[in-house]
């Protein structure tokens, strides 16, 4: 027969284990994310020679060359707020 106490020790660590999953989770996806980050840098970073060595041209690897949606430049405006004028 299981106890209170033993019941209750048993929801903290179903708790904790789930809590470490979600993190673990996290951490995983924002290192994938920093690696798919670093593999553009380094096609950007190719001439034109070393693209046509791998048999592709600027406008192929382009698409995946643009920046994340919420990195804008100084003259960007953000699409979803109003232009006031």
């Amino acid at each position: 027969m299981t106890t209170i106490a033993e019941a209750k020790a048993q929801a903290k660590s179903s708790y904790w284990a789930s809590v470490g999953a979600v993190i673990v989770r996290a951490v995983v996806r924002v290192l994938a994310w920093h690696e798919r980050a670093r593999e553009r840098r380094r096609l950007l970073a190719l001439s034109e020679y070393a693209l046509r060595d791998i048999g592709k041209s600027r406008e192929d690897v382009a698409p995946s060359l643009r920046p994340a949606p919420w990195i804008m430049g100084e003259s960007d405006q953000p699409s979803w707020r109003a232009r006031i004028s």
